[in-house]
């Protein structure tokens, strides 16, 4: 592999991996604020940023990022993060 396969690699890893932390946070912070009623704009926005992190990974780009079948490893983690915060109501 050369370096620059090795840092494409690398980045794609990077991006993947940000998704998945900006998915479990903004899950997180939802779960919170339907918990206690608060900012429904707020939760309207958190919403939409979970769309859009599993939209990204269903998307062409994000296969093309990785050679695993990441939309299936995806689907899995994020059952799992749903499971350790708890169901949003």
């Amino acid at each position: 592999m050369t370096q620059d396969e090795m840092e494409y690699k690398e980045l794609a890893n990077a991006i993947i991996l940000q998704a998945v932390k900006d998915y479990e946070k903004d899950y997180a912070d939802l779960k919170t604020l339907v918990a206690n009623q608060e900012n429904e704009h707020q939760q309207r926005y958190l919403r939409h940023c979970l769309e859009k992190i599993d939209s990204f990974f269903d998307s062409e780009w994000c296969a093309s990022l990785s050679r695993d079948d990441v939309s299936r490893s995806w689907r899995k983690k994020r059952e799992e993060i749903q499971n350790r915060i708890g169901e949003i109501e």
